[in-house]
């Protein structure tokens, strides 16, 4: 009854026009910008132009169609500057066999993709079994008590799906999928119960019901600048490294390891295509998970890809950090993004740092800049950098970088809202929301 034509794929911000199709029996077609109306028509030609701000931040768009009488018939809604899915799951909780216990099914959607090649799941936080995505036996449990389902499907290094399902205790029989990842840094070792934050999460100052709280595996999106003064700097700091064998000592503090789900993904700071199409998937190249590489130190000094070895003069280095920090809060996991900045690289970004800067933390997603600093060569305009030009110091910001992503949890509160329409209440203790 009502689609849109436009989809806005890339980073936007500014005025955009955007066209709907509508039914014969829609008469007028209302457009909201998070929750603020912003125009209506009321005739052919379907198409508006809608004013997204000079900011770059995420959005949500909602076209309502309604009739003569204005009822409201039908609304079409799309997300701005916030990951797009190439698949799609969803958990349905199905009733076991006589006095079975209940089991969950996945149904996913992907293009290009029949059956996912990996399915992780967990229930209240405990990892799950799997061996067939569409029978999930869960683990004896309390009907009246709240309980929290996630999955994971991967199809591919690049392609994955997400989904999540509350229910039971105050949801009684009835189920909750319509959640929303609130990213955060608590203090201590314990993560507080979601009983304990009840009234911590605010929207419009109303409170949210927090469903659970969850320490799950980490995205790390790297953007290096390309050259060979970079790759030369690197190479020195990996030299004062060897034969340190308090680097390899297992519990290092400074050293940053993996672990199974961890993802550590590099996005090169240069396009391959100028077509008007998906910025993050079309543009800016990444590379394979290399968390099997070794770790974080390693991947950084000692492994550089085809892709780096004939670097542009002149690259896009603050349109790839904002396109790394939005593939980093794709999967609601604890995530950063690195920018490694040597300085002696013209950055010819569509962006400006400080409003890449101001777009992460709308985001919720910290980003490190570590910088190598060339003679000669002015400060950076990224503000706040950490120099990485020696091994002490380089121990120094990985060990920063590890103590944030270690506090990082995901409390998941009831609703689908934007990353940045939550706010934490006077009386949260312990508690700040990541940025």
């Amino acid at each position: 009854m009502i689609e849109f034509v436009t989809l806005i794929l890339g980073l936007v911000t500014g005025s955009q026009s955007v066209e709907v199709s509508v039914g014969p029996e829609v008469s007028s077609v209302r457009f909201v910008l998070d929750g603020q109306t912003i125009g209506e028509l009321s005739g052919d030609p379907w198409r508006f132009d809608c004013d997204f701000g000079e900011e770059l931040a995420p959005h949500e768009l909602v076209a309502i169609a309604r009739d003569q009488e204005g009822h409201e018939l039908a609304r079409a809604r799309q997300r701005i500057n916030l990951p797009r899915e190439r698949a799609e799951a969803r958990i349905a909780l199905e009733p076991g066999q006589g006095r079975g216990p209940p089991f969950a099914r996945l149904i996913w959607q992907a293009l290009d993709y029949e059956r996912p090649v990996e399915v992780n799941a967990t229930f209240d936080g405990r990892e799950l079994p799997v061996t067939d995505p569409e029978h999930i036996e869960l683990p004896s449990h309390r009907p009246e008590n709240l309980h929290f389902l996630s999955a994971e499907l991967v199809f591919s290094d690049r392609v994955e799906a997400h989904a999540e399902l509350a229910f039971g205790g105050r949801f009684g029989d009835e189920v909750s999928t319509e959640l929303t990842a609130v990213m955060a840094l608590v203090k201590g070792k314990r993560r507080p119960k979601p009983k304990k934050m009840e009234g911590w999460f605010l929207k419009d100052g109303r409170p949210l019901r927090v469903v659970a709280v969850e320490k799950g595996p980490v995205d790390l999106l790297i953007v290096r600048v390309c050259s060979l003064a970079t790759r030369s700097k690197l190479w020195l700091v990996a030299q004062e490294r060897v034969g340190r064998t308090d680097w390899t000592e297992r519990g290092s503090r400074e050293v940053l390891g993996f672990k199974r789900r961890d993802r550590a993904i590099f996005v090169f700071p240069f396009a391959t295509k100028h077509a008007k199409t998906d910025l993050a998937t079309e543009m800016f190249p990444v590379s394979e998970n290399m968390t099997s590489h070794g770790d974080l130190f390693q991947i950084l000094t000692t492994i550089f890809f085809p892709e780096e070895k004939r670097p542009p003069a002149e690259q896009l280095i603050a349109d790839a950090v904002a396109v790394a920090g939005m593939a980093a809060a794709a999967g609601n996991h604890r995530r950063a993004v690195i920018l490694l900045y040597s300085g002696e690289v013209a950055d010819v970004s569509q962006w400006q740092p400080e409003i890449v800067r101001g777009y992460l933390r709308k985001l919720r997603v910290p980003l490190f800049v570590w910088s190598l600093p060339a003679d000669g060569v002015s400060p950076s305009a990224w503000g706040e950098e950490h120099d990485i030009s020696t091994l002490a110091n380089f121990r120094t910001g990985l060990y920063q970088l590890k103590e944030n992503l270690h506090s990082q949890v995901a409390v998941w509160v009831e609703g689908a809202h934007l990353p940045g329409e939550i706010k934490l209440a006077k009386q949260a203790n312990g508690i700040r929301l990541l940025e």
